[in-house]
């Protein structure tokens, strides 16, 4: 099996790290050839329906998992309340998977344009 990449392992814990309570305020920030996408992580908890899409990509993930290692560069970051911006244009979504092979950089904050 493939070790993860060093990318999968800086955006996943940094996107994890957003979750802290220290960090909640803050989104993540993922820059792709798309855009710059802006986001949060969902809970496991979250009762809202409209990230019901969230829910079901997350049980699908455990469910490939108790078979396969998502290995290398593959592997998605699943965002609620998602923001893209690009050239001027602003779009919004509920929920968005994004997947890390498309991410060229990321961090945590707040995009002030968006």
């Amino acid at each position: 099996m493939d070790n993860p990449t060093l990318k999968k392992h800086i955006a996943t814990m940094l996107s994890i790290s957003a979750t802290l309570p220290e960090l909640d305020k803050n989104n993540i920030i993922l820059m792709t050839a798309a855009g710059i996408i802006s986001g949060k992580l969902p809970s496991k908890t979250d009762d809202d329906p409209k990230h019901f899409f969230q829910k079901l990509v997350l049980q699908m993930k455990d469910e490939h998992a108790k078979t396969y290692q998502v290995s290398g560069n593959d592997g998605y970051i699943p965002l609620i309340d998602v923001t893209v911006s690009h050239g001027g244009r602003v779009e919004k979504f509920d929920c968005l998977i994004v997947f890390i092979d498309q991410i060229i950089g990321i961090t945590i904050g707040q995009v002030d344009a968006v």
